[in-house]
């Protein structure tokens, strides 16, 4: 479902402008707000339940009892894992703010949108 939306999100600029710097600034807007639903998104992955990670003896491990959790994605129950929802959120988190705090500065048209 999040590849369908990003692969929307990001065929939308292009193929609507007929100025590809106006798709590129588009873009750039866009750029953030992926990343901020991108973040909500692992965090409502961690409420169900899915994407768990490893076997882990830390202090931070969670551990799902939820019997429905496990019936519907197949989450160990009672076994203590590496919270892998939350790693990712907290960096979708940064990058968010890292994008939107570039938003605002001068920029060339499409930069905060690609990996350079």
């Amino acid at each position: 479902m999040f590849y369908g939306g990003l692969i929307a999100a990001l065929a939308c600029p292009g193929g609507t402008c007929e100025d590809p710097s106006a798709g590129l600034k588009t873009a750039d807007v866009f750029a953030p707000a992926i990343a901020l639903g991108h973040g909500i998104g692992r965090l409502g992955c961690f409420s169900a339940g899915c994407c768990w990670g490893v076997l882990c003896h830390r202090p931070w491990a969670v551990t799902f009892t939820n019997p429905v959790s496990n019936r519907l994605v197949g989450v160990p129950l009672g076994v203590p894992l590496h919270p892998t929802q939350l790693y990712e959120a907290c960096a979708e988190f940064a990058i968010f703010g890292i994008l939107y705090w570039r938003i605002g500065k001068p920029h060339a048209a499409g930069a905060s949108s690609r990996c350079t």
